[in-house]
């Protein structure tokens, strides 16, 4: 390992000891330990060109699922070390990326924020650090504010030693504070998830064509489809640039002089119930100046198909990363929706400003019920893979996924895992990728 060659590592023995009888989720960290997105002179000279970073995250995904017999589906950058560029790298090879001792203020309150708010941004998952000079008492200060916040808190130690360093950069940790923590926790009454049980999970995505495998329709009043006021300048992406587990297509949406739109199929809907919508974007320009941004809007309908225009609302939206010359950033743009009481019906309409430099790649877009009732799940931390809703994933949903092999028209009941209205190779490997889940 780069970070420290001379030290001894575990076995594949006992990281799979760890996975089978722990129930530890083992994640990728690459191969070598490297700087991903930057230098250093004392010993990484030169940055990672894009292929030497795809061989770190492809190499190491096929190592540990060679060898664990699982393959990871999430990851964690050395150093804490990315960019832009590199995290779209990152969120072609995995579902999630956690980073590390950010320091981040998401809500622009002025306040570094150490937890995560639901549902989470699944490629920017904060954490806190823990080693030598962190006492005890304030961890616990962060988990008491976390839990206050309702917040999903992810805790970083490294090397746990009964004789830990005082010195932060050997960053090692008492056994006995380890302790105090875990006690503190449990005392506390707070569960313990790993990352791939935190996120918030599509149990039952509503929306056909959420990869953008077809092409978009220039026909906005086609309620059936992906549709498009402006099809030379939003339209299906082929390149590489969208996100686990379909990267290959995407939506690119490119801003103009005017206001374009983007719409998504109709789909029905119940006020009694909440829903999550979860949307992949890597922008890769935008203007950094007010009123340039891509905006997320609901459109609501009622049981006859008319428009509910006074409902309509504003739900979130991307703006240019000021931290970048190009205003890029990538994320996952994730929000929940409450309807209206007399909605029946509802759509996403995305709205690219006009004059905001925008060249954005949207992909794998989910909306799924939060109570799971969209499938008859679990609820919004339902496991992907899981066919038939009885919280595994084993050969009873394999075979339900192969019975309806190549079956157009599919749902996630019949084994459409990836919502693209088909069952094909795409769902068998989010399913086997998360075998035994």
């Amino acid at each position: 390992c780069g970070a420290e060659p001379a030290a001894s590592y575990m076995t594949w023995a006992q990281i799979s000891q760890l996975k089978n009888t722990y129930g530890w989720e083992i994640a990728s960290h690459t191969v070598t330990h490297p700087l991903l997105a930057s230098s250093d002179p004392s010993f990484q000279p030169s940055v990672l060109t894009p292929t030497q970073v795809d061989n770190e995250l492809t190499t190491s995904k096929l190592s540990i699922g060679t060898n664990t017999g699982v393959t990871p589906t999430d990851f964690a950058t050395p150093y804490g070390d990315w960019t832009p560029p590199v995290l779209a790298q990152i969120a072609r090879v995995y579902a999630s990326h956690r980073g590390f001792a950010d320091n981040i203020d998401q809500n622009g309150d002025g306040v570094i924020d150490h937890g995560n708010t639901y549902p989470y941004n699944d490629y920017l998952l904060y954490d806190y650090q823990v080693q030598a000079g962190v006492t005890v008492a304030q961890v616990e200060n962060i988990i008491n504010q976390t839990k206050a916040n309702n917040q999903w808190l992810i805790l970083t130690f490294h090397d746990i030693s009964p004789t830990a360093s005082t010195n932060p950069d050997n960053y090692q940790y008492n056994t006995a504070d380890l302790d105090a923590i875990a006690a503190y926790v449990k005392a506390q009454g707070i569960p313990v998830v790993n990352i791939n049980g935190g996120l918030v999970t599509n149990v039952g995505n509503l929306l056909a064509n959420s990869s953008f495998d077809a092409a978009l329709s220039s026909n906005t009043a086609d309620t059936t489809a992906w549709s498009t006021d402006s099809p030379t300048t939003i339209k299906q992406d082929s390149a590489n640039n969208g996100n686990y587990p379909s990267p290959a297509n995407s939506a690119l949406l490119t801003g103009t002089a005017a206001n374009t739109h983007l719409f998504s199929p109709r789909v029905a809907v119940d006020g009694t119930k909440t829903y999550v919508l979860k949307n992949y974007l890597n922008v890769t320009n935008m203007a950094v100046a007010a009123g340039h941004e891509i905006a997320f809007y609901i459109d609501e309908y009622d049981a006859s198909g008319a428009y509910l225009g006074a409902t309509a609302r504003y739900m979130k939206s991307e703006v240019g990363n000021a931290a970048n010359p190009t205003g890029a950033w990538v994320e996952n743009l994730n929000f929940t929706y409450t309807p209206t009481a007399t909605a029946k019906f509802a759509r996403l309409q995305l709205v690219v400003t006009a004059n905001s430099g925008a060249k954005v790649y949207l992909d794998n877009v989910q909306w799924f019920a939060e109570d799971g009732s969209t499938t008859g799940g679990q609820g919004a931390v339902g496991k992907a893979g899981d066919v038939n809703g009885d919280g595994a994933i084993n050969a009873l949903d394999l075979s339900i996924l192969l019975s309806h092999w190549n079956q157009a028209g599919a749902t996630h009941a019949t084994g459409d895992l990836s919502g693209d209205a088909a069952v094909n190779a795409l769902d068998l490997s989010i399913l086997l990728s998360n075998w035994g889940k």
